[in-house]
This record gives structure tokens, C-alpha cells and sequence, in this order.
């Protein structure tokens, strides 16, 4: 009864598939529905409503993707008879990326000085 009428994402603990849940969005924007009632907050209707739920499906990235988790870059899969397999915990294809190619580069660097730095006798170490 407290609550304010707001269009929101779908929760954040809940969704396994980003994609999808800005698909569904997407979708449900496009149908310009003259009231929600998604059995979470208070029931909407008119223009005002359809405005915020056009927005959110435009910005859905900003306003309802977390900035991390579990789900964010990577969904779980899932068929008719329910999950088929989960992401690991804190993987990030984005972070792995970066941190192989900072491996990479620190380890190409090393061997260009080693060999630099082998014919050259009047270095020491």
C-alpha cells in the first residue's frame, strides 16, 4: 500500500538472461498496453506509464542491468525442463579477456629485456 507507482526492471536477484529480459521489455513496450499489473508495486495505466515503459526498454542497459553479477555478461542456460547450466561464480569474459592480455603483454615484455639484455656482456644483473 506504501509503494509509488514506478516502472522498474525486472528484479536483479531473480533474472539468469539480461538478454532476454530486455527482449521482454522490449516486447511489452511495443504492444503500448493501456495498464500493468506484474503482481510486483501497484498496477499502472495511461500515457504516463507507457511513457516510462518505452524509456525503460530504450534505456534498459542503464536503468535495469546491474553493473556486475553472476548473470550480467554471461546467462544461464536453460530448456523446457529447466536449468541446463549456470556461469561460473565471478566469471566475467570481459575481465578474464583483460587479464589474459595483461599476462600476455608483461610476459612479452619480459622476454624482449631478457633478450635484449642476454647478448649484451656488459649488463649484469
Amino acid at each position: 500500500m506504501t509503494q509509488s507507482k514506478i516502472i522498474s526492471g525486472p528484479p536483479k536477484y531473480f533474472t539468469c538472461n539480461w538478454l532476454e529480459a530486455e527482449s521482454s521489455v522490449e516486447m511489452l513496450a511495443s504492444l503500448m498496453p493501456e495498464v500493468v499489473a506484474t503482481g510486483h508495486g501497484k498496477p499502472m495505466s495511461g500515457k504516463e506509464m507507457q511513457q516510462e515503459l518505452l524509456e525503460l526498454a530504450y534505456y534498459f542497459q542503464e536503468l535495469a542491468v546491474p553493473k556486475k553479477g553472476r548473470y550480467v555478461m554471461s546467462p544461464a542456460i536453460t530448456d523446457s525442463q529447466g536449468v541446463v547450466s549456470l556461469p561460473r561464480e565471478g566469471s566475467n569474459p570481459v575481465e578474464v579477456f583483460f587479464t589474459i592480455s595483461a599476462v600476455a603483454a608483461v610476459t612479452a615484455i619480459g622476454i624482449a629485456l631478457y633478450a635484449r639484455f642476454k647478448n649484451d656482456r656488459s649488463f649484469r644483473l
